[in-house]
C-alpha cells in the first residue's frame, strides 16, 4: 500500500469536507436565508402596484435586504477667488446677504456660503449644439477653469429644449455614486450658458449599520410622486442631504430613484421623500417638505 498516497487522500479530504462544514455554516445562512431576501411574489405584486398607476419599470430590483450607516461629509475645500478668476480673469465683487457675486463682460457668478457655485453667462442668443459636442464643451470648461474633479464621472446628457442640453457629472466614492454633490450645465452651440457646481469632501461611515427599507418599500413611496408614464430606469441606495453650512454633518442612507425625467431620494430608514430632481428644472424642487 502506499501510505504516502493514502495519506494525501486522508488529509484532502478532510480539508474538503471542512470547507463544506464552513460554507454551509456561515455562507449559506448570509447568501441564501429567505429572510434576508425579498420574494419573487413581492417583487411582482410591487410591479403589478406600478403598472396599475402607469408607471413601469426597466431597472433591476435589489432582492437582498441591506444595512447601510451613515456618511459623514464636509463643505466644499476651495478658494472662491480663484475659481472666479479661472473662469472671468478679470471681475467686480461685491457682497451679498447669502452670497458673494462676481461680475465680468462673460456674465456673473455667485459663490453661496454653504459652498454653491453659480456661474450665468451674460444674455445672448442661443444656437443648437449636439450631445457629444455638449459634453465636450462642458469638459473644457472646467479643463480651461477651475478643473473636474478626479471622482467626477459623466452622468447624463439631457435634452432640456431642441439642441440645448443638461450635461450632468456626479461624484463617486468606493465606486458609488454619492448624490450629495453635483456639477451640472447648460450648453448651446456657443458654449455655457449656466453652471451649477457643490463638491463637498466625503469622509466616513459612522454609526449603528442599520437595516434598511427594502427596495420595495422604496418603490412604493416613489408611486406615490411619480406621474404616470414614468419608467423608472435606475434604483440603488446611496446617501443623500442638501448643501449645508456646517463644519461636518452626518447624512443618511436613501434609496436612489431614477427615471428618464427625474431623481427621487427615499430615506432609507425611515421612507420619507428626502427631495426630488427634474431634469428639465436644472435644480433641485422646493416644494418638498
Amino acid at each position: 500500500m502506499d501510505w504516502g498516497r493514502t495519506k494525501f487522500i486522508l488529509i484532502l479530504t478532510f480539508l474538503i469536507l471542512n470547507l463544506i462544514f464552513a460554507f454551509q455554516l456561515w455562507v449559506v445562512p448570509s447568501f441564501f436565508d429567505s429572510d434576508m431576501f425579498i420574494s419573487r411574489q413581492q417583487i411582482d405584486a410591487r410591479v403589478a402596484d406600478l403598472r396599475s398607476k402607469n408607471i413601469s419599470i426597466s431597472a433591476q430590483i435589489p432582492r437582498r435586504l441591506a444595512h447601510r450607516q451613515m456618511l459623514t461629509l464636509a463643505p466644499p475645500d476651495f478658494e472662491s477667488r480663484d475659481i472666479v478668476h479661472s473662469i472671468f480673469g478679470s471681475f467686480v465683487q461685491s457682497r451679498r446677504t447669502r452670497y458673494d457675486l462676481y461680475t465680468s463682460s462673460q456674465g456673473e457668478i455667485r459663490v453661496y456660503r454653504d459652498g454653491r457655485v453659480e456661474y450665468a453667462v451674460a444674455p445672448r442668443e442661443t444656437t443648437e449644439t449636439t450631445p457629444a459636442s455638449a459634453l465636450e464643451t462642458a469638459r473644457t470648461f472646467m479643463e480651461k477653469g477651475p478643473g473636474l474633479p478626479d471622482d467626477a464621472r459623466h452622468l447624463r446628457t439631457f435634452e432640456t429644449e431642441p439642441g440645448i442640453y443638461l450635461v450632468e457629472f456626479g461624484q463617486y466614492w468606493q465606486r458609488k455614486h454619492v448624490p450629495v454633490s453635483y456639477l451640472r450645465f447648460l450648453v448651446d452651440g456657443q458654449g455655457v450658458l449656466n453652471m451649477e457646481y457643490y463638491w463637498v469632501q466625503i469622509g466616513e461611515l459612522v454609526g449603528e449599520n442599520v437595516l434598511v427599507i427594502p427596495s420595495t418599500g422604496a418603490l412604493m413611496v416613489a408611486a406615490d410622486y411619480l406621474p404616470g408614464r414614468s419608467e423608472i430606469t435606475d434604483l440603488y441606495l446611496s446617501w443623500f442631504s442638501r448643501p449645508l453650512m456646517a463644519e461636518e454633518w452626518r447624512v443618511p442612507a436613501v434609496w436612489v430613484v431614477e427615471t428618464e425625467s427625474e431623481v427621487l431620494y427615499i430615506n432609507a430608514y425611515s421612507g420619507d421623500l428626502e427631495d426630488r430632481y427634474l431634469f428639465q428644472a436644472g435644480n433641485i424642487l422646493e416644494d418638498v417638505e
